[in-house]
């Protein structure tokens, strides 16, 4: 005969955990949050998948996003473990109809645990509700084509993949790079823009750097910005599309059509070499060598 204990439900294992509930509500006066977050990593990996649906249902998790400001790096990451541990339970569709504000919110937070963890939830999304969360307020938009020039490289690159679903995005960033010159607050998007436009003219040059003009224009003007990082950046990019051989073609093409191309952009290269800072100077020169690599 099976035993009391033998007999008892599954889900027992949840219920002998520590409320979750509980834990996320006293999380902002916690004096020991890692050791609380700890308790609620154990408590999630101890509740069955629907159980845990069941139970986010009465749970706040907007509790966590609002203690960013006060939390330590440590603090922070298992912060952001755990909520993705809890979000991952849930569908998609229900995350961002009840948390859209915080993972708005989150991209402009300056720590990359919050911005890994809100861009795996955008890119979660099927594509109808990715098209509304993104387009429904352009911040979201913004803060992504900013994060491309951010470290750590991971953020960088998972910011690329997520705007990469965008039905008609590089239309959309076209839009914004013909307002550069006429809306200040703009240029500061154009590190991003020259970053995400070069990231995809790699490997499909002829196609992004024939039909986009605009990005063209704006990475060969930058090459003579003032604003060294500027520079950099857009030296960079340059280098990136002509390290392949098609690449290569573009630009020259280009360079044919403005035969003071060529030269301007090496005189550009050079004066940067000479000006900027040891870091940068080691950049440019290892992307100058990947440019002349035949």
């Amino acid at each position: 005969m099976a035993t009391r204990k033998e007999r008892e439900p599954a889900r027992s294992s949840c219920q002998m955990a520590a409320s979750i509930k509980d834990l996320v509500d006293f999380f902002p006066e916690a004096d020991d949050k890692p050791k609380l977050l700890h308790l609620l990593k154990g408590s999630i990996s101890k509740c069955p998948r629907k159980q845990l649906q069941e139970d986010l249902k009465s749970v706040n998790l907007q509790k966590f996003f609002a203690t960013f400001p006060t939390l330590d790096e440590e603090e922070m990451k298992l912060c952001c473990e755990v909520i993705d541990s809890l979000f991952v339970s849930l569908d998609p569709e229900v995350v961002v109809g009840s948390y859209s504000n915080e993972l708005r919110q989150g991209l402009g937070v300056d720590n990359a645990s919050v911005q890994l963890l809100c861009l795996a939830e955008i890119k979660r999304l099927p594509i109808d509700w990715y098209n509304t969360f993104v387009t429904k307020d352009e911040s979201a938009i913004s803060s992504m084509i900013h994060l491309i020039t951010c470290e750590p490289l991971q953020v960088a690159l998972s910011s690329v993949s997520a705007l990469s679903r965008l039905e008609g995005v590089l239309d959309k960033l076209e839009i914004l790079l013909s307002k550069i010159n006429s809306e200040s607050i703009l240029a500061l998007l154009l590190p991003g823009l020259l970053v995400f436009f070069g990231c995809l003219a790699k490997s499909r040059p002829e196609e992004i750097c024939g039909k986009y003009k605009l990005f063209m224009l704006n990475l060969f003007s930058s090459t003579n910005s003032s604003d060294m990082t500027l520079r950099g950046i857009a030296l960079e990019t340059l280098a990136q599309v002509g390290s392949t051989v098609n690449g290569k073609l573009i630009l020259s093409q280009f360079s044919l059509l403005k035969k003071s191309l060529a030269r301007n952009i090496i005189k550009n290269w050079s004066n940067t070499i000479e000006l900027a800072r040891f870091t940068l100077n080691v950049k440019v020169l290892l992307h100058l060598r990947e440019a002349l690599k035949m």
